[in-house]
């Protein structure tokens, strides 16, 4: 079975880190080598986190070491491989939030234009920071990002 986004709808849908054990039978191997999706029964991994950084090469190529953080996409059951194996330590979920795109463009649209109108001195800074939360609120995207962090935990 192959993993699709339409196979796992968005209440199930969650994002978890796993962190490489030190005795990890997947240290010095790839994500692609190991084909990590089949051996963890369709978990996604999304980032690897380094304790030098993130790694700035393809994942798939990313080399794996102990005591990297696998940022993984999964659902409830299908992380179950992952939480029973020895090579894999999961250490936290979140659930995956999926983002309106249309309140996306108008937020970002209304701080543009609070941030244009007062670089260009067509009105005070304060009146169109106020105008621009104002209209926020009625989108309701303040409100959706408070949401937001209370789902991350951020």
């Amino acid at each position: 079975m192959d993993w699709k986004e339409e196979s796992v709808t968005d209440e199930e849908e969650k994002l978890f880190e796993a962190v490489i054990t030190p005795h990890s039978y997947l240290i010095n191997k790839s994500i692609k080598s190991i084909n990590f999706r089949h051996l963890f029964d369709q978990v996604l991994v999304v980032g690897i986190r380094h304790r030098a950084g993130l790694f700035d090469t393809l994942l798939s190529k990313a080399t794996l070491k102990p005591g990297d953080i696998l940022l993984l996409r999964a659902s409830e059951e299908s992380i179950q491989s992952v939480d029973k194996s020895e090579d894999l330590l999961l250490i936290s979920a979140r659930k995956v939030v999926n983002l309106n795109k249309t309140q996306v463009i108008m937020t970002l649209s209304t701080l543009a234009l609070v941030i244009g109108l007062a670089a260009f001195g067509v009105f005070p800074i304060t009146l169109t920071a106020v105008a621009g939360a104002i209209f926020m609120i009625i989108l309701r995207s303040i409100s959706r990002m408070k949401h937001t962090r209370r789902l991350t935990g951020k």
